[in-house]
């Protein structure tokens, strides 16, 4: 039946009234179809079991040759003669389907779809449960992200109309080919000169988000930082659930609003953390408070494509055209993997506090995160408007406290007492915990600055630290270092950061000192030539989103 996709079927009667022929299919299925519309089948095709039944007619124009073949066919193909014989030694001897291979241009785990841009020409969807890791996240060995090559099962679609014309060939079984290197984490931390580490990690895939890596830093102890690090990454799952279920079909979402819901989630998480261990500490009387930040890896995302120089040119793109030369960074398409353009991954930063996190653009250190210090502008007056000191102590470190006729505060405005020994005074001015300056007076906030990047070809790793790590080396200091262990000297990200905690601690610092480094493995560190070291600490930051 030629608009049944050329599904096979033996004529079953003719209706005089319609004109058309009933055709029963070899599902079982029996379609009313136009004799215009009926193609000859060969005899190899027609020999198949089920295709017997010799066609009945009700005498009208239209009416098959009394052999009740198709089209001059003997029914001796039907009943099992040489040529069904013929017919069953092709079908065992047909191939089956093989594996087909490409490279992923998207997947979204949230979603459940993606797309693969095949070997052999043009781009295949992923549909629902196309890809056996489903919600898995793409940083895992066998995970999906932008770029990763895969093979896959093509299977094609029934069309949803009988009598159109095929359906879409999808993408099923989709696996990721083995020696691939996704997203890989090493942790470095030190005690330092302190008598205990307050400073906590957090290093995990996300089913449906991506992939977390956080560091709290704990203060009067460290009991703060440990519920925050075990409970903060489940919390923001639940969140984002809740605000996806609330937003309805994910599938008809916009990228933009899929990034809000996101980000959205992770301002819940943080307030609803702070909010549950609020209550446990005023019950205990516990003063422990922690800084945080987190940075989650979340791919799937899509961009438009530049148009092409034929489209772009129209009829001018039919004159002879120039040598060909590499692509600049203009003409190059979106995307955060160049072998998979479209395709975007993005980067959510969430924090509160003056923990921070500097992404490797080449061999450029650039702040994705801006501390929360009292002094900072917005935070001052936030600070001011709920009723807090803003000081300075002997040492110029800049503090935040309760109000001005607490004894605490006309003491240190005075000098009366070490920076030190004021445990009602914080130099961040956000962040869990601090329980005595949440209440009566919301001093200081859990709620974090979230911020979101899209990822490029030249994102190659993330370090995101504690203050013990940035009080005394610069941003660019820390992405050299970072780049010379893993470029030159072949360090993992472990050797890396463990690396930059030891140049922490050779600095000066005088805290505790952690770091994280976060290596993108789809995308190759710089060369030596692309760009100058950083000589010293000193000089300007470089920070993608401006002045805080």
């Amino acid at each position: 039946a030629a608009h049944l996709n050329g599904e096979l079927g033996a004529l079953e009667r003719f209706d005089a009234e319609t004109g058309r022929w009933e055709v029963k299919l070899r599902s079982g299925d029996v379609k009313a179809i136009k004799a215009a519309n009926l193609e000859q089948a060969s005899a190899l095709d027609a020999a198949v079991d089920g295709m017997r039944t010799p066609p009945a007619s009700s005498g009208a124009e239209g009416q098959l040759p009394p052999s009740g073949g198709v089209a001059g066919l003997s029914s001796s193909a039907f009943a099992g003669g040489p040529l069904a014989a013929k017919a069953k030694a092709a079908k065992a001897a047909k191939p089956r389907t093989s594996r087909r291979f490409g490279t992923v241009r998207w997947f979204n785990g949230r979603r459940k779809l993606g797309s693969i841009i095949a070997d052999d020409g043009g781009d295949m969807f992923i549909p629902a449960q196309g890809a056996p890791n489903g919600s898995q996240v793409p940083p895992n060995p066998g995970g999906l992200f932008h770029g990763t090559r895969v093979s896959f099962m093509p299977l094609q679609l029934k069309s949803p109309d009988p009598f159109g014309p095929p359906g879409d060939v999808v993408c099923m079984d989709v696996r990721a080919l083995a020696g691939q290197e996704g997203l890989t984490v090493g942790v470095g931390t030190d005690v330092g000169p302190k008598e205990t580490n307050e400073d906590r990690i957090a290093a995990m895939d996300i089913a449906e988000l991506g992939f977390l890596a956080g560091v709290f830093d704990g203060h009067r102890g460290h009991l703060c930082a440990d519920y925050v690090a075990k409970n903060l990454p489940t919390t923001i799952l639940s969140a984002y659930r809740a605000r996806a279920k609330r937003s309805g079909n994910l599938v008809k979402l916009s990228n933009n609003k899929e990034a809000d819901i996101i980000a959205g989630a992770l301002v819940d998480a943080f307030e609803a953390v702070d909010k549950a261990w609020l209550v446990s500490a005023r019950k205990k009387e516990l003063l422990d408070g922690s800084t945080a930040i987190i940075l989650l890896v979340c791919h799937g995302f899509v961009t438009p494509l530049k148009p092409t120089p034929a489209e772009s040119l129209g009829c001018a793109a039919l004159w002879p055209k120039p040598k060909e030369t590499e692509p600049t960074k203009e003409d190059r398409q979106p995307g955060t993997v160049a072998l998979a353009p479209g395709g975007v991954a993005k980067l959510f930063v969430a924090w509160a506090g003056d923990c921070r996190a500097v992404l490797c653009r080449g061999r450029n250190g650039l702040r994705v995160s801006e501390d929360h210090r009292p002094n900072r502008g917005e935070e001052r007056n936030r600070i001011t408007k709920a009723g807090g000191t803003i000081l300075q102590d002997a040492r110029g470190v800049w503090r935040v406290g309760p109000r001005a006729d607490n004894k605490f505060a006309r003491e240190l405005q005075k000098g009366k007492r070490d920076a030190a020994a004021m445990k009602w005074f914080l130099s961040t001015c956000r962040g869990f915990g601090d329980a005595p300056l949440k209440h009566p007076d919301p001093i200081v906030t859990a709620t974090p600055e979230v911020r979101v990047v899209d990822l490029v070809p030249e994102d190659w790793a993330i370090i995101v630290g504690s203050d013990g790590i940035f009080d005394k080396l610069s941003d660019q200091v820390i992405a050299d270092q970072v780049w010379r262990s893993m470029a030159q000297n072949g360090r993992d990200p472990a050797g890396a950061a463990r690396d930059v905690v030891r140049s922490a601690l050779a600095a000066g610092s005088k805290d505790n000192v952690t770091a994280i480094v976060m290596r993108l493995g789809w995308a190759a560190p710089p060369t030596m030539d692309a760009g100058p070291f950083a000589a010293s600490t000193e000089g300007e930051e470089a920070n993608m989103f401006g002045s805080g």
